[in-house]
């Protein structure tokens, strides 16, 4: 695979980068200073905002470049389930989404700098179902730490993924990127090639 640009990831979130990789891109992390601030809306409407906002304010001395930014929110009945702020918060979480389903949007911003500049957003919706989680197993779990820097209180791709029961659409979604939609849009834009 060919790219035709250098491509910055506007996030420091180690699944992005693995799932980036995954892929075949080359990329370099670059900080954004986005305000994630929003006022109440739908959470497709979200995630695109909030994507768009990461990929326009990830700060890159280049000119000519690919900016890539994303960002992810789980909704489970009209209630947008960001990071959880404690413990007791992912506790609280993971207790509403237990036996439940929900969905997880991922908004995705490639922003195209320089030359040709433009902009591409878009978002995608994985539905998870969860198993009925117990007491125990819901303490075991934020035990480890992990639930504490993803949205919804829950990866996917580590030990949790023995309670999730089902999902219906793009598993990498879950994990903060929507591989196959991303890379249809970079070979759509002139990007990447084969």
């Amino acid at each position: 695979m060919k790219q035709a640009e250098t491509i910055y990831l506007a996030s420091k979130s180690p699944r992005r980068s693995e799932i980036l990789s995954l892929m075949g891109i080359r990329f370099s992390v670059a900080d954004s200073k986005a305000d994630e601030k929003t006022g109440r809306m739908a959470p497709s409407a979200m995630v695109e905002l909030l994507s768009k906002r990461k990929a326009e304010q990830a700060v890159i001395n280049k000119k000519q470049c690919v900016v890539i930014g994303s960002d992810t929110v789980v909704a489970f009945r009209g209630k947008i389930l960001g990071k959880p702020k404690d413990k007791e918060d992912a506790k609280r979480m993971l207790k509403m989404l237990s036996g439940n389903k929900s969905a997880v949007y991922t908004g995705v911003t490639v922003q195209v700098r320089g030359k040709d500049a433009r902009t591409v957003t878009f978002h995608t919706k994985t539905e998870v179902l969860f198993d009925v989680l117990t007491d125990a197993e819901i303490d075991e779990y934020i035990a480890t730490g992990d639930p504490m820097d993803k949205a919804g209180a829950y990866g996917i791709q580590g030990i949790f993924g023995r309670h999730i029961k089902n999902i219906r659409g793009d598993y990498y979604n879950v994990m903060g990127l929507p591989m196959n939609d991303l890379y249809k849009t970079l070979i759509e834009e002139k990007i990447i090639f084969i």
